[in-house]
């Protein structure tokens, strides 16, 4: 799913908007976007995952799910979403966001098998007992809401919206360790458009190759968390212990090509 909807997104920054392909690369992202979601969930479920909360406004959150909500909600739904301009920001795991939202439409979908209205909506509310019960009336419907306690700190930035012009990273080596070839294919596609040199390892053996014999510095490494054998974290320790300077990047799936640049960046920026 991360390959499907990395290359779908690499596809539509060069594709106009008015292309007939256009729509048909939506349909692709909007599927694995889905996919990836509902994967993640599973693994999150299973792994114990850590999450990372960071300050974000909710409509990104909205906006980036905008395709998959409708689809999930189907032909036999008033669908419809309604966003606070003035919404303050909170800090969460938005990648958690996406799914509660993708859980509580499919559930609302399903509660209507004939057909109804269904909206989701921000808003900024003062928490009290009024708002916090779960609204609910034969005949008329239910109202969910899920509350996040707001803040003032946006230092950290927003969710970027699709289609913003490729930001360059700079020219970094960056040593990519991953044995899955279609994840590798778009790391390095990925990374080189941003101005990256890549040294790309399909293997443990590889990437100690390029630790030891490479003559120039290399920047950073990018490889998987620890999940087996070839992921044992002892494999990265051996090939920092030749570069002692890199940085290392754990590369946590599904990312998009936007998110996979930035947390580039923000690996090589950091002290």
């Amino acid at each position: 799913m991360t390959a499907i909807l990395g290359h779908a997104e690499q596809l539509s920054d060069n594709i106009r908007p008015s292309d007939p392909r256009a729509s048909d690369l939506a349909c692709i992202r909007d599927a694995a976007q889905l996919a990836a979601a509902l994967t993640e969930q599973l693994l999150a479920v299973s792994r114990r995952q850590t999450r990372k909360p960071t300050v974000v406004n909710l409509n990104d959150c909205v906006d980036r799910a905008r395709g998959v909500l409708h689809r999930l909600a189907g032909d036999g739904i008033a669908f419809e979403i309604r966003l606070d301009a003035a919404l303050k920001h909170a800090r969460v795991d938005a990648e958690q966001i996406e799914q509660v939202l993708l859980n509580l439409v499919v559930n609302a979908r399903d509660a209507m098998p004939s057909g109804g209205a269904l909206t989701v909506e921000t808003r900024n509310v003062t928490l009290d007992e009024t708002v916090a019960v779960i609204d609910s009336e034969v005949g008329r419907g239910s109202r969910f809401g899920v509350c996040f306690p707001a803040t003032d700190d946006v230092s950290t930035g927003v969710i970027a919206h699709g289609g913003a012009p490729e930001e360059h990273i700079g020219s970094a080596t960056v040593l990519l360790f991953e044995n899955d070839q279609a994840v590798r294919t778009l790391v390095r596609d990925v990374l080189r458009r941003r101005g990256c040199d890549l040294l790309v390892a399909s293997s443990p053996a590889e990437a100690m190759k390029f630790a030891a014999e490479h003559r120039a510095p290399i920047d950073l490494l990018i490889a998987e968390p620890a999940t087996g054998p070839e992921r044992d974290s002892e494999i990265v320790d051996a090939v920092c212990r030749w570069r002692p300077e890199m940085r290392v990047l754990y590369l946590e799936k599904p990312f998009t090509p936007d998110a996979l640049a930035r947390k580039v960046r923000a690996a090589l920026a950091a002290a």
